[in-house]
């Protein structure tokens, strides 16, 4: 059996989003809004730093905590081109020193958790279907 890593590319993401029915939009959304409210964790790799204050260097890999990730952080914050952010994003160690990443990804039990068991959930019409074993069969 492979290796099934704990991360995908945001990218990745939202095409098992989609593929459980939500569309792209909605999948974006949510995963920006999972991000945001760091139910879903990320890790990156850093494509750009800034020259004058090279806390960490070019092609380091760095988890979400790492930085600060915007509160209020939309759809149209990310380049979905590149699924990455649009806009530097701030260190967390040291508030001077932001970053551009080169890629995104996050943690695939996050995604499973806390998007694909609500899609699941939205799809059966807001029921949960429970295997109850006292059910008489």
């Amino acid at each position: 059996m492979p290796y099934l890593s704990d991360w995908e590319m945001l990218s990745h993401a939202v095409e098992r989003l989609s593929v459980a029915g939500a569309s792209l939009d909605a999948a974006k959304a949510d995963l920006v809004a999972a991000i945001a409210d760091r139910k879903v964790q990320i890790r990156f790799e850093i494509s750009q730093t800034d020259p004058d204050l090279p806390l960490f260097g070019v092609g380091e890999l760095m988890l979400g905590e790492g930085v600060l990730i915007p509160a209020h952080l939309q759809v149209s914050d990310f380049d979905w081109d590149t699924f990455c952010p649009s806009e530097w994003w701030r260190s967390a160690n040291t508030a001077t020193v932001r970053y551009k990443f080169k890629w995104l990804e996050v943690r695939r039990d996050g995604v499973t958790r806390y998007l694909l068991s609500l899609a699941a959930n939205t799809l059966l019409g807001g029921k949960r279907l429970l295997m109850n074993k006292s059910a008489p069969r």
